[in-house]
Order: structure tokens, then sequence, then C-alpha cells
């Protein structure tokens, strides 16, 4: 299967604050990896492919904003996951200032 990812990812199992811009309100959720455009964040949040959202996190000790990130796909939740994917959705990074750009190609980038 060809992987379609332009920017490589890393490991990043932390807090992420999440606000879609649907309904505005602040929901906490877990990443599971990043990369400079996006990340794979675990939510059985009901969200759905285009839907935008603004997220925050922290890197090290910068505190990173996303003022848009677009739902590329989503992971619905299944009862029974026999193939141990946890739910949640892939998010583009739309709209990121030069600090956080700047904060996450240091994270990602291979040491």
């Amino acid at each position: 299967m060809h992987n379609a990812r332009l920017n490589e990812r890393t490991s990043f199992p932390g807090q992420v604050d999440v606000v879609p811009h649907a309904s505005n309100r602040l929901m906490r959720v877990w990443a599971q990896d990043v990369s400079e455009t996006g990340m794979f964040l675990q939510t059985t949040q009901p969200f759905h492919v285009g839907d935008t959202v603004s997220l925050r996190f922290d890197v090290e000790a910068n505190e990173v904003h996303v003022r848009a990130a677009e739902v590329m796909w989503v992971r619905p939740f299944e009862p029974i996951a026999v193939d141990g994917k946890v739910p949640g959705v892939g998010v583009r990074f739309v709209s990121v200032d030069p600090p956080a750009r700047a904060a996450l190609r240091k994270l990602t980038t291979p040491k």
C-alpha cells in the first residue's frame, strides 16, 4: 500500500485541546502521532471529513496553536475492533503560525 504522507510522523502521546469550529465547544483528546503538517487524534466524537477545528497542545516548552485543521479521514468506534486500531481522526494543519511550525519541525526532524 502506498503511503501518501508528505511528512514524517513521530509518536506524540500528548493531550490536545480541540475546538470544532461548528460548535465552538472545547474538548480534550489524546494524540497518537504528529507531523509538521498534521496529526492523529484519538476520539469517539462524531467528526466528519471536511470538519474544521482549532488545536492547542504543548511541544516541549512551546505551546502550539493550530488556528485551523481539517479532518481528512475518520476511523469510527467499533465495539469489537479486531485490528486493534483505536478510533479517531486524521487532521491536516491548514493555518499554523511560524513559531508553532518551527516547534513541530524540531519535534519531527530525525535526530
